[in-house]
């Protein structure tokens, strides 16, 4: 064979896709990625509609303004809960929810535990308590009674009842 025939003959490259033992770690790496962009992206949606709830708002306004959660966490107090975690179940002017998340603030954090329900379209706090670090637990119903304005008519015993005459 002369030599320029051989110069003329190139060698011929196979497709990596026609190579299986490089397109199956490819395809398996790429399932992956796809999966864990896929939990990854649910999981952002999912807490950012939480936070965005009124009675995760409810909650934080509350415990930020706590004198008691000011003077044992420090100022600012600043959620600090990326993924807050609970139950929401909405039905028209109905509903009730559970949800947990933690704060933060320069002396330390605490987790905090929500549960309110939705009546006539309008949220309230049921139940608000803070656990720190040490595993102390308080309640701040008393902050919450003071924030939300109480429609319930006070019973007053000295009062006439009205005559329908």
């Amino acid at each position: 064979m002369s030599s320029t025939m051989a110069k003329n003959i190139a060698p011929t490259r196979q497709s990596w896709w026609r190579d299986w033992r490089k397109a199956i770690p490819a395809g398996l790496v790429g399932l992956l990625l796809i999966g864990g962009l896929s939990v990854g992206g649910y999981v952002l949606i999912r807490a950012q509609r939480v936070k965005q709830h009124a009675l995760y708002e409810q909650a934080l306004a509350t415990v930020q303004e706590s004198k008691g959660m000011t003077e044992r966490l420090g100022a600012p107090i600043v959620d600090a809960s990326w993924n807050p975690n609970g139950q929401i179940n909405e039905s028209g002017d109905r509903g009730d929810a559970r949800i947990n998340f933690e704060v933060a603030g320069p002396k330390g954090g605490a987790k905090i535990f929500v549960q309110g329900r939705k009546i006539d379209g309008e949220w309230g706090i049921n139940q608000l308590d803070v656990q720190f670090a040490d595993e102390e637990r308080v309640s701040l119903m008393p902050e919450v009674r003071l924030r939300q304005q109480d429609t319930t008519p006070k019973f007053d015993p000295n009062q006439k009842a009205e005559s329908k005459s």
